[in-house]
């Protein structure tokens, strides 16, 4: 049987290709479809991405990982460049890695962002907090130079120095130093303006200050810090006691470990900042105010032996000289022979000078001392040196940075 012959109209074929047509309209039209949604899918991704390294950034910060935090900062700006949180954490996280490279890279950032709107809707306006880290890059930086001119005063003091060399260094190294706390001066007085009694800008003003040589105006600032920083430890200590007694066994381990590190380090920084006067106030001859900031000292670390040395050349310089060879004696019954054996060399050799001193010309115990103390963390070449020279070996009985 023959197959019939298959018979397509027009109008048929016309409809097939109509059909055809609209199909492959349809398919353009899911393509575009699925492109759209791909790019709301990128960007949904991006933004869980730049939450998720900006997350990271701020837990490595938290834990003290800086390098881990930086390069998770930089992530963040990849995805949005000069987003302003990242950049502020980028500086904060260079500036504690703390090398000059660094610090002039975080010093870029701040000059960036410190004139941007800072106002937050829920902790308000933020930008002294910034200010009050942007000065404190300055004054980092302006420790570097700061230890060279020490050093460069203590090679003066060298038989086979050049004198005329190294003054035109120290000169030079002062001058960048002083340039640098130029800068940083000023944001820490806005600062003030902006949170009055900021502790962070009073206790950098106080070094600012002193480390230029303004006396006066450093230690003005250094007591305003000391008084608002005792009171804060006070005021954690009885919040901590209180908790105590109504919590009791309740009071977890997390919750007494926030108290204790703030404790801690106030006194930490109420530490360095009294040491700092006390230097200061030898340089400018008042070395009973000098005893009282190192009883103070010794009271917050007794375990700094080289608080002991430097106290007994404040007590020699007023004539306590039998006070000045206790505290000679224990330092050198609390540090190691091996370890501390330049600086025991020095303690003995002002130890006997005390000695002969007493003997020959008396001893004169200042009122306003407090004899003895409680001994005095680390070696003398543990924490940074005052910001004046020892004092001469055989201190006259009467008549200064980082």
């Amino acid at each position: 049987m023959r197959a019939l012959p298959l018979v397509v109209s027009r109008a048929a074929l016309g409809a097939l290709a109509a059909a055809c047509a609209a199909g492959l309209t349809g398919c353009i039209g899911l393509s575009e479809l699925d492109q759209e949604i791909e790019k709301g899918q990128e960007k949904e991704d991006d933004k869980a991405r730049l939450a998720h390294f900006e997350d990271a950034a701020q837990t490595y910060y938290d834990g003290g990982k800086y390098q881990q935090s930086i390069v998770q900062w930089r992530r963040v700006l990849e995805l949005e460049p000069g987003r302003p949180k990242a950049n502020w954490g980028l500086a904060k996280s260079l500036s504690m890695i703390g090398s000059p490279a660094s610090l002039r890279e975080a010093e870029q950032l701040f000059l960036q962002i410190k004139d941007q709107n800072w106002v937050h809707p829920t902790l308000g306006d933020r930008q002294h907090e910034i200010l009050k880290d942007f000065a404190e890059v300055y004054i980092q930086l302006a420790d570097y130079y700061d230890r060279d001119v020490r050093a460069l005063q203590a090679r003066l003091e060298q038989p086979n120095a050049e004198p005329d060399k190294v003054r035109m260094q120290l000169q030079e190294q002062a001058s960048k130093r002083n340039e640098l706390l130029g800068k940083a001066i000023p944001l820490y007085d806005e600062v003030l303006a902006r949170s009055p009694d900021n502790q962070y800008a009073l206790a950098g003003l106080a070094k600012a200050h002193l480390m230029a040589g303004n006396d006066q105006a450093g230690i003005g600032f250094a007591r305003r810090y000391i008084d608002l920083s005792v009171r804060s430890q006070q005021g954690w200590q009885q919040q901590l006691e209180t908790m105590q007694k109504e919590r009791g066994v309740d009071l977890t381990e997390e919750q007494r470990a926030y108290f204790k590190d703030r404790i801690r380090g106030a006194r930490e920084k109420e530490l360095k900042l009294r040491l700092l006067v006390a230097s200061v106030l030898m340089r400018t001859n008042d070395p009973l105010g000098a005893v009282r900031e190192y009883d103070r000292v010794i009271e917050l670390d007794p375990a700094v032996p080289a608080s002991y040395v430097e106290r007994a050349q404040a007590y020699a310089r007023s004539r306590s000289y039998r006070l000045a060879v206790g505290d000679l004696e224990h330092y050198l019954k609390i540090t190691d022979p091996v370890a501390q054996r330049q600086p025991r060399i020095r303690a003995a050799e002002l130890l006997e000078q005390y000695r002969v001193l007493a003997a020959t010309e008396g001893d004169a115990v200042p009122r306003a001392a407090a004899p003895g103390g409680r001994p005095g963390s680390s070696s003398p070449g543990t924490r940074p040196a005052p910001y004046n020279p020892p004092m001469p070996p055989a201190p006259a009985p009467a008549p200064r940075s980082r």
